[in-house]
């Protein structure tokens, strides 16, 4: 409560090591959280409780997790370098993790219409991602790392931040 300090839930406890990132799905019913521990959970928001936990595919810490708009896929990002997509039902990982990165990725997204992923790494390259054929669709390259990424709201565009403390808009087809 903002007002009062106080906290509403939690603290809600399951990983191992360190909590990376944490994302509220789009009904606000469940957390999603990724951690050093190698592993995502997605928790009830209410009972606190880990309603689903531990899918396992990467082999180093998980920075990043986002959610899809139709709350059916997630994605994460991982100091090993690659993208995983799950399926949030079963939580497993839809086929290898994406490739391309050369330095630990920091921040992922979907695209509003689910169709597309966007990364950004340590690496200075933002990528833009096909959802189902797995393939880099387009490469953006900076001077820094990059720290966060956003579609807009239509998908037609991509925020980024960078650790040379710039904000950047692009297009997201080219």
């Amino acid at each position: 409560d903002v007002k009062t300090g106080e906290t509403l839930a939690g603290p809600f406890r399951g990983h191992s090591l360190s909590v990376k990132s944490v994302s509220f799905s789009h009904d606000d019913k469940r957390i999603l959280s990724c951690s050093d521990d190698e592993t995502i959970r997605i928790w009830d928001s209410e009972a606190g409780e880990s309603v689903q936990e531990s899918f396992q595919g990467h082999t180093d810490c998980i920075k990043c997790i986002a959610l899809s708009y139709d709350g059916t896929w997630i994605v994460s990002g991982s100091n090993d370098k690659t993208i995983g997509i799950w399926e949030t039902s079963s939580g497993k990982m839809v086929g290898k993790p994406l490739e391309g990165h050369e330095d630990w990725v920091l921040c992922v997204a979907f695209s509003p219409d689910g169709k597309r992923v966007v990364s950004g790494s340590e690496d200075k390259t933002i990528r833009v991602w096909d959802t189902k054929t797995r393939k880099c669709l387009l490469v953006i390259n900076h001077q820094s790392g990059v720290n966060s990424v956003a579609f807009s709201h239509d998908g037609r565009r991509i925020v980024s931040g960078f650790e040379d403390k710039t904000i950047r808009i692009w297009n997201a087809d080219t």
